[in-house]
This record gives C-alpha cells, sequence and structure tokens, in this order.
C-alpha cells in the first residue's frame, strides 16, 4: 500500500463585533492585564509584590473584571511578555506552563491539551479532538462542529499580538457552556491601537519553522488597524510514526479594527482565515461515525 499525500484546502473566517455603551465600555474581553487602582497597562509582572499580583484583573472567571484573588475559580494568566521571553513557537507550547494542563505534541501536526486527563479510547482521532475544553479567541470560540473538538493545529496565532492567555482549570459551564467541562482557555490579543507600525518575526528549527508579519495604521479620528500574516512549516518527524511522512505547512492571516471613545463606547471588529497541506497517517483505529469520516477526509488514501 503506498499512502497518496492528500491536501486539505481550508478557509475559515471569525469576526467579531462589539458595541459597549456606558461609562464602562472599555473592552472586558481584550483590554491589557491592569492593576486596581492603576492606570499604567506596561506593568512588568517581576517588579509586582505579592499582593499587587493578587489584584490583577481577569475577565475569564465571569466575563466581567475581577481581582484575581476574588475569583472563585482555579485561574491562571500567562502574559504575552512571559510567552515570548520562553521563545515558545506556538500557543499549545505556551500552554505547558500552565499548572495543572497536560499538553502532548505526538505528531507534527496533531495537539493535544487538556486540564483533566487524556480521552479514553484508541482513536487517535478521538485524542486529537478533545471537546471538553473549551477555547476562545477575543471572546469566539474555536470550537468546531465537523471535528467535535478544537484542532490545535490551526489556532496558529501571531505570538507577538497576545495580550495574554486566561486559563480556568475546572468546570466553567455555567458560564461558557457545555463545552467548558474541564476548562477554559481564552487567548486575548492586543488592541490594534498598541501595534501600531510594522514588525517582522521569524523562528527557525531544525524540524519546524515559523516567519510573521504585521503592519498597524491609525484610521479616522480614533480607530486603529492591524493587519497581520503567518507562515508556519513543519518537517516530518526524525522518527516519524510507522514510517509515514507528517509534514505540514500552515498560512494565516487576518486584521484587527478598533475605533470609538474608550470612555463611551467601542467597535472592535477582527478576522481570520487560513489556507493549509498536510500528509498523515492513512487509517484510524476506529472506523464507527465521525471518524470513519475523518479518516477518509483527513487521514490519507491507499491504493
Amino acid at each position: 500500500m503506498n499512502p497518496q499525500s492528500p491536501i486539505l484546502r481550508a478557509a475559515a473566517t471569525a469576526a467579531l463585533l462589539t458595541c459597549l455603551p456606558g461609562p464602562a465600555a472599555t473592552q472586558t474581553l481584550s483590554d491589557p492585564i491592569a492593576l486596581m487602582g492603576t492606570e499604567d497597562q506596561g506593568v512588568d509582572l517581576t517588579d509586582l509584590s505579592l499582593e499587587e499580583l493578587m489584584n490583577i484583573e481577569v475577565t475569564v472567571a465571569s466575563r466581567t473584571k475581577q481581582k484575581l484573588s476574588d475569583v472563585p475559580a482555579a485561574v491562571y494568566v500567562l502574559t504575552g511578555d512571559e510567552i515570548r521571553r520562553a521563545g515558545f513557537s506556538s500557543v499549545q507550547e505556551a500552554l505547558r506552563m500552565v499548572p495543572g494542563f497536560q499538553v502532548s505534541h505526538w505528531t507534527n501536526n496533531m495537539w493535544d491539551v487538556t486540564a483533566r486527563g487524556y480521552g479514553n479510547g484508541t482513536s487517535l482521532t478521538n485524542s486529537a479532538f478533545l471537546n471538553q475544553l473549551l477555547v476562545m479567541i477575543d471572546g469566539v470560540p474555536v470550537y468546531s462542529p465537523q471535528f467535535a473538538g478544537v484542532w490545535w493545529a490551526l489556532q496558529d496565532v501571531d505570538l507577538a499580538d497576545i495580550d495574554r492567555i486566561e486559563v480556568i482549570r475546572g468546570p466553567g459551564g455555567i458560564i461558557w457552556g457545555a463545552n467548558a467541562e474541564h476548562g477554559v482557555v481564552h487567548i486575548i490579543t492586543k488592541n490594534a491601537a498598541d501595534t501600531q507600525g510594522a514588525q517582522f518575526n521569524t523562528f527557525q528549527g531544525n524540524e519546524d519553522r515559523h516567519v510573521s508579519a504585521r503592519g498597524g495604521v491609525p484610521f479616522g479620528e480614533t480607530g486603529h488597524l492591524r493587519v497581520w500574516g503567518k507562515i508556519s512549516t513543519y518537517d516530518t518527524p526524525a522518527a516519524p510514526l510507522w514510517g509515514y511522512k507528517q509534514d505540514w505547512t500552515l498560512n494565516t492571516g487576518g486584521f484587527r479594527a478598533d475605533w470609538g471613545d474608550p470612555e463611551a463606547w467601542q467597535y472592535n471588529v477582527w478576522a481570520r482565515a487560513y489556507n493549509g497541506r498536510f500528509r498523515n497517517i492513512g487509517f484510524d483505529l476506529v472506523f464507527f461515525q465521525p471518524f470513519s469520516t475523518l479518516n477518509e477526509k483527513f487521514g490519507g488514501q491507499f491504493s
């Protein structure tokens, strides 16, 4: 049997448009981490006292700003500076820093990320699309009904644009819905006003390479726009699973626009699109629906 190289051509967009009236209309889902009673948004967390750290505001627990010390949940915050200083190349790698999280990179294009252990069963597909963890980018869930879970390989966010990642370990279904059974991961990107100008980033490794670029410009009286793109390439591992090629290429791009009066109202619009190609092993150990369909569409063809 000779595996053919299946090609995935996928494109997806997600957009969020919000209008928040009233004097407290600052963005609750995408403001940088702030301290209670301060206006400094460029805080270095390593310079803060324990009391100041407990006063950090988060939104993931109740959808409103709360001091970290008042949150009735196991919440962990990864700041954008922490992620960039650690040299991570993906959000999945950064989540290894979260206590109580399990992250497995078992092929170059398949990740398992969970807060309460891995799924049961022998199906590789079943493990790759765990559906008990809610993942959001700027308040928009990236859960895919087609896969009954999150396809982590497609969540290729430009790390330079991340403001913070807020994580809840444990049930969050009362606030966020059924998919938050094991926890919530909320990836919050920077306001477009904070990413003006041009920036280029590259990460080169022996098995994966990443190149990203972004540009930011103002528009109108209060508006700011950010446009970005990223190319990620993964080679077949040195010891590929059962000898099959598993190379992977993903091209991702998008934009974000913010405008309005921060003291009265504010609009936020963003969109993301991707195009990818991958090769993977050609079968799975479970052939009932929906996994048999996934095998045909994503697992490869044999002749």
